[in-house]
């Protein structure tokens, strides 16, 4: 049974330090090379096991959960600010790039671009290009982590197609169900009262919208063997397809009426800005083994010619 306690000062205040030297290094790092993501890096790997070891794992745990929804919204934030007539024009581009460099990037990459690209970037055609080529590169990484998986848990090292093909073919589907739904959304949106508009665009009904649509992308992805913050992009075009087409007043708080993007910048970007976002790559960071960086059982050689 689950009992309140007090934490303890040392684990209260380690913990208050650790989010107050994010935002510091943050500062710090975009003011000295424009990659805050490098302060909350280091600030993790100071904090986690391989240096100074004190975070209890239990509190580290929880940063990781905290973490990984940092990256969720982010990748949702993306796609609320994807212009995707951009996108489209621009998407061979972005194939080739994804492609071609996805066997090169880590499985984060996506969340990785999507924190060093400022928003106005996004809208211009080199930030898309980039957007779209990390989105379509962890299609590429799928693809190469479940081969990866099969062979090391495989005596004989064979790869079944079904490894290969079940990330592309559920991406696939994840983004034709999306246009589907888009589709259906605006059908609905236009024979729609205006006074049931007007309640669709209120802050309280596009949270709850913008929070129904992302648990499902996410929980879907997951149990359909693709990458979970894939759909979330997907998830958050289909409120901003819908943003360029209200026939209300200009969305605005002022005058009641909150757009999806506008929601999202008002009551989640603030929190995402200057807490999840900087305890997920913290969280990476105190996963990294420095220590055995650049050795393999114990030798201090990567790489043996013989």
């Amino acid at each position: 049974m689950f009992v309140y306690t007090v934490p303890d000062i040392p684990i209260l205040l380690t913990t208050f330090s650790l989010l107050y030297l994010l935002n510091v290094a943050e500062a710090i790092f975009n003011y000295l090379l424009e990659a805050g993501l490098l302060g909350s890096l280091a600030v993790g790997i100071v904090y986690g096991p391989e240096v100074s070891s004190i975070v209890p794992e239990n509190v580290l745990q929880t940063l990781l959960i905290l973490g990984y929804i940092g990256l969720i919204l982010l990748v949702f934030e993306a796609g609320l600010s994807t212009n995707i007539a951009l996108l489209y024009d621009n998407s061979t581009s972005s194939i080739l790039v994804g492609g071609s460099a996805g066997a090169s990037l880590s499985s984060t990459s996506l969340g990785t671009t999507l924190s060093l690209l400022k928003p106005e970037l996004r809208q211009t055609r080199p930030g898309i290009v980039l957007l779209s080529a990390a989105l379509f590169d962890d299609v590429v990484g799928l693809i190469i982590a479940a081969i990866m998986q099969t062979l090391s848990s495989n005596a004989l090292g064979s790869v079944s197609w079904q490894n290969i093909v079940r990330p592309l073919l559920v991406s696939v589907a994840f983004a034709g169900s999306t246009c589907l739904l888009v589709w259906a959304l605006q059908l609905l949106m236009k024979r729609m009262p205006d006074h049931w508009k007007r309640d669709i665009y209120r802050a309280e009904t596009q949270l709850f919208l913008q929070a129904v649509f992302l648990a499902g992308f996410v929980a879907g992805a997951k149990y359909a063997g693709t990458k979970n913050v894939q759909p979330s992009a997907r998830s958050a075009s289909i409120d901003s397809a819908g943003e360029s087409r209200v026939s209300l007043a200009s969305g605005a708080p002022s005058a009641g009426i909150y757009t999806p993007h506008l929601t999202f910048d008002t009551f989640v970007q603030p929190i995402l800005r200057y807490v999840l976002s900087l305890i997920f790559f913290a969280s990476i960071g105190s996963a990294l083994p420095i220590r055995t960086l650049g050795s393999v059982d114990g030798s201090s050689r990567v790489l043996d010619p013989f």
